[in-house]
C-alpha cells in the first residue's frame, strides 16, 4: 500500500488520494484503537523537570531533531524514512481529539503516536518503546545515540587529520638523487616526483609571499618605533616595565628565562634579521608570483594539445 509517508523508491505505485467515505461507527472505533497510540505519554514520568523543555503554548511550527541509532540503516539515497508532525496540543484530551479527527477524515493508514514536546522520543514502530519504556530507558537510548554520533564524527575528523599529516610527511620526505634504486623506478614514481615538485614549489612560493608580507609590516613597525623615539624618547625607558606589569595583572608569570626565548626576547634586544634588506629579490619574487598566476594554464593547454596531436 502506497501512502503519503512511503519513501520514494520503495514502491512503484504513485500516491493517489483515497475516495473512501469518512469512518464512522465501529470502523472509527476500531481505527482509533489501532492507530491513536497514547501509551508512550501515559508511561513517561511527568516529574522529570530537568529533562523536559519549558512548555511553549500556541505552537504553530513544528521543530524536529533526529539522530539515527547505532546500526540504523538508510536506503540507497540516505533516507531512513518519512514522518509527519500532526500538530502540537495543550492537553492529551485535545491531542486525542485531533488524532480521532485525522483518523476519521484524513488518514486511517498511519499510527499516530503521542509524545511530549521538547522530550526525546524513539522513532520506531515497536510497541516495546511505547508501552514499557521508562524514563531511564529513554535517557539511556538518547545518550547512547548522541554519544555514538559524536564519537563517529570525532573518528572521521581524526581520520582526515591523520591523512593530512601522512600526506605532509610524505611531501617533506627527502628525495635525494640515488636514494631509490634505478631498478625500482617506474613511471608512477616519476609522476609522483613531478607532483611532489609542483606541490613543494607552490608551498615555497606561498611561504616566500608570506615572508615578504611579514617583512614589509616589520619594516613599517620599526620605522614607527623610531619616529616615536624621536618625539617621545622617555617611552623607551618605561615601556618594558609597563608591559611586565600588564603581564602580571593578567596572571602571566614573569621569569628571567622568559626573556631568553620566544618573542619576548626581542623586546630587550635588537637582532639583525636575515633577509630584511630590500634588494633585487623583491623584483624576482614579484616576477615569479605573477608568472605563477598565468603560466600553468598555458602549459596545461599546450600539454593537452600535444597529447591530442600524438
Amino acid at each position: 500500500m502506497t501512502t503519503s509517508l512511503t519513501t520514494p523508491g520503495d514502491s512503484t505505485d504513485k500516491w493517489k488520494s483515497d475516495t473512501h467515505t469518512k469512518l464512522s461507527g465501529d470502523e472509527l472505533n476500531n481505527a482509533i484503537t489501532a492507530l491513536s497510540n497514547t501509551s508512550f505519554v501515559n508511561k513517561f514520568p511527568r516529574v522529570d523537570r530537568n529533562f523536559a523543555d519549558p512548555p511553549v503554548p500556541l505552537q504553530n511550527i513544528g521543530l524536529f531533531s533526529f539522530i539515527p541509532a547505532k546500526g540504523a540503516t538508510p536506503n540507497k539515497n540516505g533516507v531512513f524514512g518519512f514522518a509527519k508532525i500532526r500538530g502540537n496540543y495543550n492537553t492529551d484530551v485535545e491531542a486525542s481529539a485531533k488524532a480521532e479527527s485525522i483518523i476519521r477524515s484524513i488518514d486511517s493508514a498511519h499510527t499516530i503516536f503521542q509524545a511530549y514536546v521538547g522530550r526525546p522520543f524513539p522513532v520506531t514502530l515497536s510497541e516495546d518503546y511505547c508501552s514499557e519504556t521508562t524514563e531511564v530507558d529513554i535517557r539511556r537510548e538518547t545518550t547512547e545515540a548522541v554519544s555514538d554520533s559524536i564519537k563517529s564524527k570525532k573518528l572521521d575528523d581524526q581520520k582526515i587529520a591523520k591523512e593530512l599529516h601522512d600526506r605532509e610527511e610524505e611531501l617533506m620526505r627527502d628525495t635525494t638523487p640515488g636514494m631509490i634504486d634505478a631498478e625500482t623506478v617506474n613511471q608512477d614514481h616519476y609522476v609522483t616526483m613531478n607532483v611532489k615538485k609542483a606541490q613543494l614549489s607552490w608551498t615555497y612560493l606561498e611561504h616566500v609571499k608570506k615572508l615578504k608580507e611579514v617583512r614589509d609590516i616589520l619594516n613599517n613597525t620599526t620605522a614607527e618605533i623610531k619616529r616615536i623615539d624621536k618625539t617621545n624618547p622617555e617611552f623607551r625607558d618605561t615601556f618594558l616595565e609597563k608591559y611586565i606589569a600588564a603581564r602580571e595583572k593578567s596572571g602571566l608569570s614573569h621569569k628571567k628565562e622568559d626573556f631568553n626565548e620566544g618573542f619576548v626576547r626581542y623586546l630587550v634586544e635588537d637582532v639583525e634579521l636575515p633577509g630584511m634588506t630590500i634588494d633585487d629579490d623583491d623584483e624576482r619574487i614579484n616576477t615569479i608570483m605573477n608568472d605563477n598566476e598565468t603560466k600553468p594554464a598555458s602549459l596545461i593547454s599546450s600539454s593537452v594539445h600535444t597529447k591530442k596531436e600524438d
